[in-house]
This record gives structure tokens, C-alpha cells and sequence, in this order.
């Protein structure tokens, strides 16, 4: 059912964001913040500084 259908028969189950009054719309999740963004690729970032570790460590080794 496309969204307007769904809008126009009352089917729509999603919120209205209504927003924060501390932070603004690119704080949300997926947003482009930087601080919000290196939290959520935390993981990501420490498994490439392994990897380049590595490989810098087998470099040497040769």
C-alpha cells in the first residue's frame, strides 16, 4: 500500500519526529555529526587500526 493510501485510511503508524530543543536534526540516529558519528563507527575504526597494525608489524618483519 503506498503511503498516501495508507496516510488517507488512517493505516500510518509512525511518529512525527518532534525534535529535541537541545540538539538539532543531524544529532539523530544516522546523523552527520561528527561526535555522533564517531561513536557509531567506534568498532569500525579500531578494527582498521588493528589491520594497519599488522600489517605494519609483517612489514618490519621482512
Amino acid at each position: 500500500m503506498p503511503l498516501d493510501k495508507a496516510i488517507a485510511s488512517g493505516k500510518e503508524r509512525r511518529k512525527r519526529y518532534r525534535g529535541s530543543k537541545r540538539h538539532d536534526r543531524s544529532r539523530r540516529n544516522h546523523g552527520g555529526c561528527s561526535w555522533c558519528e564517531g561513536n557509531r563507527t567506534l568498532q569500525t575504526q579500531r578494527a582498521r587500526d588493528a589491520a594497519n597494525e599488522q600489517l605494519q608489524e609483517g612489514s618490519a618483519d621482512e
